[in-house]
């Protein structure tokens, strides 16, 4: 009866185990792909585990791992050796502890993952009773719950004759070696691969494993041999060490800071410059953030800033996760919080140490718990002033309203990513962080300001004065020229999406703009003047428009221009003769006439009908004072150059409109006219300010030459009226500047001879229509000189 009742608890044994052993292995090989990928990493943890619960009291363990790249997998530690009953619970997968208390588990259900690198598992070892050592060969083969059980009584047959295989060992060892043959293996390719994936994770986590378990003396991976070689404490932060651990056969060393709070710890990799200084490190997103004493595979993205280790977190039966409503798993979650708080606190001054990479935590929204705890955590991180400003000082992602206030300058060119940084950094009120460290804060700030956040949230529907005020500053201009020449770097085929302010200021699109190319300012005025509709159609004072956009836009010209008014003014006055003329036309008439008056030979050219009527412009009463003078000249005997001499001296006018005395200088200037000017002092003004404005709207438009500021600020910083500094391709040049009408350079001015004698400058003409660079070359073919004496150059006799 006694035999019977043995049998009979024997085949429920291997039943039972077979059921165990079949069901976890099943549930291996229908898991998804993801499950499977964890799985693949696992196997290194179980059999850690298993190490560490075999270290002897007092003691501390060495594991060493080899693999040969193809098929052969072994598992060594040192640490005891199997009991009896050890050996059948690894037999029949009934237990999942040891005897001692403090174990993690050995030879648990977490020990079949192993089988899904070979189903034959070789292990040689010793019995801790007597020190001798075996060698059994553990089958997990079988893909029937009948061949599975087929197995299990194979594997207790050799257990029961493990006796027998002792005797014949006399020899004393102290080592445990798993080995497995990956081409037994039904899939062997994806049984390496999780051996490559196993090995990987283990190397990533080597820093935090030996830091939060005190056991492990080594770790020995294909001869690179880990063990922690020294350790500092941290003055800034208590209960706070960083930890260094180097590979002994060469110079790679892994650091990472550890603070301990209780029982647990947080963590965080570091790295060290050549003056022994330290930095946070980024942590990878392959590190499991939750850690009980070894990582829980499946933890990557729990949303914590820092690898979080507690021996006291109720983990999952598969040990990927904890049970977040478990109140013991909640406090240790909340304490490591507020020390996490405190950690910020101890490095947020200091913006060099890379205090961001402690802030990165996965923010996508998961369970309620999750939730709750990346709440806590951003209301820590954005609130404490951490994070490195354009405008030199620390600042905190949100303000006193507990609003996001800082934007990170982004677009999809990265190329273009600096360029955008530099214009978005002079905007006085965008706070920005620099460049340096922006680009790292972007996960933790996630407020991304592009280009078109400046179109469509501050352009559209805007003026220039609503802008200012956003801005921050007045005279945008400059800067608005920058902005339209980088987004047409960046953007060529979106032009058509440019707002640009209007001559009244509100931004509008490209296409209902007119383009004036060079135009007369006068000429514009005049245009308005005939059609103030218009005045919404033409571009803002002094903004640039790249020539790459102008396409888009209806385009004027002087000709075109010119050619409109023309037709306007002939049409004005072939109605004079039946209607009166009224005020608005009379302004129109004056306006033309002064532009004549100023631009003779232009207005020949532009005007070629009506220039030559402009005495119909003129009012009646005008035309009667007119001829009176001419018969009062005539009767004189007064010739007409010497009234035009009068009239081009302003002191002399001055003096005769106010009934001054007259000087002897202006007295002389009766009796002389100037052979070497060929206009009036005005008219020479007049000009020059024309030519200037062209020259510095043409050079600010090449990318070669750099000028400060608009060109009112350009003025002020000049060294004459017609000499101004400014860089070319980086180096410092002077910029001579002279009309060129009736196709003559005159100079007027000695600083312009001195300046021309220096080795750093330009000269640049402008008559109005074109705008050109004159070299010493040029000079020559216009001069036709073919020989330049050098005697008063170098002092020869």
């Amino acid at each position: 009866m006694q035999n019977r009742s043995e049998e009979i608890m024997a085949n429920l044994l291997k039943e039972k185990s077979a059921a165990t052993i079949y069901n976890e292995i099943e549930k291996l090989r229908s898991s998804s792909e993801e499950v499977k990928e964890k799985l693949r990493k696992r196997w290194v943890w179980e059999l850690i585990q298993n190490a560490v619960d075999c270290c002897k009291d007092n003691d501390t363990i060495d594991i060493e791992i080899k693999y040969d790249g193809l098929s052969s997998l072994t598992f060594s530690h040192n640490g005891k050796g199997f009991r009896e009953d050890d050996l059948w619970s690894i037999v029949t997968q009934t237990s999942s502890k040891q005897s001692d208390s403090e174990s993690t588990g050995q030879f648990g259900t977490g020990f079949v993952t192993t089988s899904l690198l070979s189903p034959k598992i070789k292990i040689n070892s010793f019995l801790e009773e007597s020190m001798l050592p075996f060698e059994l060969q553990l089958d997990r083969s079988g893909s029937t719950r009948m061949e599975v059980l087929q197995t299990v009584e194979n594997n207790i047959s050799l257990l029961r004759n493990l006796p027998n295989q002792i005797l014949n060992r006399q020899k004393a060892v102290n080592t445990t070696t798993f080995e497995y043959n990956l081409n037994l293996s039904s899939l062997p390719e994806v049984a390496k691969d999780a051996v490559l994936n196993g090995i990987k994770s283990l190397i990533l986590h080597i820093p935090y494993l030996m830091s939060f378990t005190k056991k492990i003396r080594s770790i020995t991976i294909n001869n690179r041999k880990y063990q922690i070689c020294d350790n500092y404490s941290i003055q800034e932060l208590p209960n706070s060490i960083i930890n260094i651990i180097q590979d002994v056969n060469n110079s790679e060393k892994l650091g990472v800071m550890v603070h301990q709070f209780g029982e647990s710890s947080l963590a965080v990799p570091v790295y060290f410059n050549e003056q022994n200084q330290y930095f946070f490190a980024e942590l990878s997103e392959e590190i499991s953030r939750l850690h009980c004493t070894f990582p829980l595979i499946g933890t990557e993205q729990y949303p914590f800033p820092m690898v979080l280790d507690s021996p006291l977190f109720n983990v999952e039966m598969d040990r990927n996760g904890i049970f977040e409503s478990d109140s013991i798993n909640m406090q240790i979650i909340n304490t490591a919080i507020d020390e996490f708080n405190h950690i910020l606190d101890a490095y947020s001054s200091d913006s060099f140490i890379n205090t961001n990479f402690l802030c990165h935590f996965d923010s996508r929204e998961t369970s309620e718990f999750r939730n709750e705890i990346k709440k806590k955590l951003f209301g820590i991180i954005r609130n404490k002033n951490m994070v490195e400003s354009t405008r030199g000082n620390l600042v905190s992602i949100n303000n006193q309203n507990n609003e996001i206030q800082l934007f990170v300058p982004a677009t999809t060119k990265e190329e273009h990513l600096k360029d955008v940084w530099a214009i978005f950094s002079k905007i006085p009120n965008l706070l920005i962080p620099t460049y340096r460290v922006g680009e790292s804060w972007r996960s933790i700030i996630k407020n991304d300001f592009k280009m078109s956040s400046i179109l469509d949230n501050h352009f559209r529907g805007n003026t220039i004065e609503e802008f200012e005020k956003w801005f921050g500053a007045s005279n945008v201009v400059d800067w608005l020229n920058e902005y339209y020449a980088l987004f047409c770097l960046m953007y060529e085929k979106k032009y058509n999406l440019l707002l640009l302010p209007n001559s009244e200021g509100k931004f509008s699109p490209i296409s209902e703009l007119y383009s004036f190319n060079n135009v007369f300012p006068e000429l514009e005025e005049l245009f308005i003047q005939i059609d103030p509709s218009c005045k919404s159609k033409l571009i803002y004072p002094d903004v640039v428009v790249p020539e790459s956009i102008t396409k888009y836009m209806e385009h004027y010209t002087n000709e075109s221009v010119s050619k409109l008014i023309e037709n306007h003014i002939i049409t004005l006055l072939a109605r004079e003769a039946s209607d009166k003329r009224v005020g608005d036309t009379e302004a129109v008439f004056v306006k033309a006439l002064e532009f004549f008056s100023q631009y003779p030979s232009e207005s020949e050219r532009l005007f070629p009908t009506l220039y030559h009527k402009r005495t119909q412009l003129r009012t009646k009463k005008f035309t009667e004072e007119l001829n009176n003078l001419g018969d009062l000249l005539s009767a004189k005997n007064i010739p007409v150059e010497s009234i035009n001499t009068i009239l081009l001296e302003e002191k002399l006018i001055d003096a005769l409109l106010n009934n001054s005395e007259l000087s002897d200088d202006i007295l002389g200037s009766l009796k002389h006219v100037s052979s070497n000017s060929i206009y009036s002092a005005q008219k020479v003004t007049e000009l020059i300010n024309r030519s200037n404005r062209n020259v510095y709207n043409n050079l600010k438009r090449n990318e070669r030459y750099f000028l400060s500021g608009s060109f009112e600020e350009w003025e002020l910083d000049k060294l004459s009226n017609t000499i101004f500094k400014a860089k070319k391709d980086g180096k410092e040049i002077y910029i001579v500047i002279r009309p060129s009408d009736e196709d003559k350079i005159i100079f007027y001015e000695d600083a312009e001879l001195s300046v021309l004698e220096s080795h750093s400058y330009e000269l640049w003409t402008d008559n109005g229509k074109v705008v050109k660079s004159i070299t010493l070359g040029d000079l020559l073919r216009t001069t036709n000189i073919s020989v330049i004496p050098l005697k008063n150059l170098f002092g020869g006799e």
